[in-house]
């Protein structure tokens, strides 16, 4: 079947679906929205009630307070439309939608399908670091840091090590005016043996996203786009070794940068596990049964 994807929503994120599509082997057929922050050239509409064109796919790129009232004027089946995180404001919004695709870009990225993959090679993982901030480039008001910034670790950490996770302590900061919500975020997280501790904010100088993931064997770090094998670990022993380590011996290891192929970009590489409907191991429900879990220590 030829994929023929309306997209519903041209605005901040929603422009970079519209380059994205236009430029893949797909069909865009149009666009919903009454002001795109973009120039478009298929059908644009400004409401998607007033769609004449066939489609089959639809990406949803729209605020979530929007999502109900959209998805009830279309009919299609769910598995066809894509809803850009975070899905909604609630657990109850999600769970009433249905089992749509959600859109967790960095589920279908290189660098997340070669840890999953490879997760062995570090042996018992330990320890999982995450660190995503920056000083804009905007802030939201319908949602905090938790669902803009801090989602995407949360899913990445649920798709590694499982749904099972106790909240173990949480800090929020609020520096804005009302009505911009929550900015700041410093969670604990507990997945079986693996220990989580994730900071996100708006209050940052620079752009950053880091994911450290240590095993018994060895550690991941994952830099922005960059992913590094650190192969050193502690080796126990009987004794003293030659730096005076009572019981454990450092085994100083090598950085190793993996090689992927980059040529295309995440959001390629999500638009094509979407129209492939290549499922991912977390939901969006999942998701956000742990956001309200941690909404309630805010």
């Amino acid at each position: 079947m030829n994929a023929k994807i309306l997209l519903v929503g041209c605005g901040y994120w929603g422009k970079n679906w519209y380059n994205t599509i236009k430029n893949s082997e797909y069909e865009l057929v149009g666009v919903v929205d009454s002001n795109p922050i973009t120039k478009v050239d298929v059908p644009l509409f400004e409401d998607i009630g007033l769609v004449d064109i066939d489609y089959n796919h639809i990406i949803l790129s729209i605020p979530p307070e929007n999502i109900k009232s959209t998805l009830d004027k279309i009919n299609l089946n769910l598995s066809n439309i894509l809803i850009e995180k975070p899905c909604g404001l609630s657990k109850k919004d999600v769970n009433s939608f249905g089992e749509f695709y959600p859109g967790f870009i960095f589920l279908s990225s290189p660098e997340y399908k070669y840890i999953k993959n490879n997760i062995n090679i570090i042996g018992n993982p330990i320890y999982f670091n995450s660190f995503r901030a920056s000083m804009g480039p905007r802030i939201r008001t319908d949602v905090s840091i938790l669902e803009d910034y801090l989602i995407h670790d949360l899913y990445i950490f649920m798709g590694l090590f499982g749904n099972d996770i106790d909240v173990n302590n949480v800090f929020v900061s609020h520096k804005f005016e009302e009505p911009v919500k929550e900015d700041t975020i410093s969670l604990g997280l507990i997945s079986g043996g693996v220990r989580a501790d994730m900071f996100s904010s708006w209050w940052y100088p620079m752009k950053d996203r880091k994911i450290v993931i240590v095993g018994e064997k060895g550690s991941f770090i994952w830099k922005n786009e960059q992913l590094f094998f650190y192969n050193g670990y502690y080796d126990k022993i009987n004794g003293v070794d030659e730096n005076r380590n009572v019981g454990y011996n450092l085994e100083n290891g090598d950085v190793e940068e993996v090689s992927f192929d980059k040529s295309e970009s995440n959001l390629e590489l999500e638009l094509k596990d979407f129209i492939e409907k290549k499922s991912h191991s977390v939901s969006a429900s999942d998701v956000w049964n742990l956001i309200e879990e941690i909404k309630n220590e805010f």
